[in-house]
């Protein structure tokens, strides 16, 4: 009785080195990520095509954007596309958000970030950042998971507002009346806008 009493205390140490540990790691990924995107634009040798690169490069093994794709679309709507569908969505939806948090980044001019201590979610990892400028202060939630490749991010919230949501609610809305089609077309021009300069 004695020996499961010690046995069980130390599993539940370990569990509970293993949970700190697994916090630490996730916010030093949020951390040396955004650290280092912040250092590359305050950068007076690099051109902003050199920056937007390596920013992009940095941010994206990541973003599980892959997966925040399917979580975006939702149960009920990805089985409405077919297997090449599923691929076109899943390479559209990677381009369209790797963009997206890029040029946001890109944006970042003379703003310091303070980070939170990172808090555990079941097995997920949250971390909590706030942006401050002369404008204010805004917060940014990084929910982490552990992929079999480390932390990956599978959304985020900006002014409390999750960008996996937000897109459910686009794309809901968008098959409500059209089809896979139409939603993989919508998606192409966000990509890949057209010029009107040249029309």
């Amino acid at each position: 009785m004695k020996r499961m009493f010690w046995l069980s205390l130390a599993l539940a140490v370990f569990v509970q080195t293993a949970v700190a540990d697994g916090k630490s790691d996730a916010a030093k990924v949020v951390r040396q990520t955004v650290d280092s995107c912040l250092d590359w634009l305050n950068r007076d040798d690099l051109s902003d095509k050199a920056k937007y690169d390596l920013i992009v490069k940095r941010i994206n093994p990541v973003f599980d954007f892959a997966l925040m794709g399917k979580l975006a679309l939702g149960k009920k709507q990805w089985p409405r596309l077919n297997k090449e569908q599923q691929k076109d969505y899943t390479e559209l939806f990677v381009q369209q958000l790797l963009k997206s948090y890029a040029d946001k980044v890109m944006l970042f001019s003379g703003e310091t970030i303070e980070y939170e201590a990172p808090v555990q979610v079941k097995s997920k990892v949250h971390v909590g950042t706030t942006v401050v400028s002369m404008d204010g202060r805004d917060r940014i939630l990084y929910k982490m998971y552990k992929s079999k490749t480390g932390w990956k991010a599978y959304d985020v919230k900006i002014k409390g507002v999750s960008i996996v949501s937000s897109y459910r609610a686009q794309y809901a809305e968008i098959m409500k009346t059209g089809t896979a089609e139409t939603l993989l077309n919508r998606m192409k021009e966000k990509v890949n806008p057209t010029d009107e300069r040249n029309e």
